[in-house]
């Protein structure tokens, strides 16, 4: 059986920074828009300092923060295979998080 390697050719995801242990998704729909609105809750595994990256394809990001605290994000350059990276900065020992969100159409 072939070993998994911890770098996924089609993931701007690294697990040395980081594994998402829960995701909890609450979703609204907007109907005349074709879009969704949510915020999705995140749990690590472990507390984490510095960056971690995140998958996203043509998400409006709203906010991301930690209880009160925002979270410094930026959102990389679209990549047609790929989508855009989230890349949450500055990160203190942070385990859970929360990202406010939008779809496309």
């Amino acid at each position: 059986m072939a070993s998994l390697t911890s770098n996924d050719p089609h993931s701007y995801a690294d697990p040395s920074q980081g594994k998402i242990s829960h995701i909890a998704f609450d979703l609204q729909v907007d109907f005349e828009q074709q879009r969704l609105l949510g915020t999705a809750h995140y749990r690590l595994e472990a507390p984490v300092s510095g960056s971690l990256f995140l998958d996203t394809r043509d998400l409006q990001i709203d906010s991301v923060r930690a209880g009160e605290h925002q979270v410094q994000w930026a959102l990389d350059e679209h990549d047609a295979i790929l989508g855009s990276r989230l890349h949450l900065s500055a990160l203190k020992q942070l385990q859970e998080f929360e990202i406010a969100y939008a779809t496309s159409a």
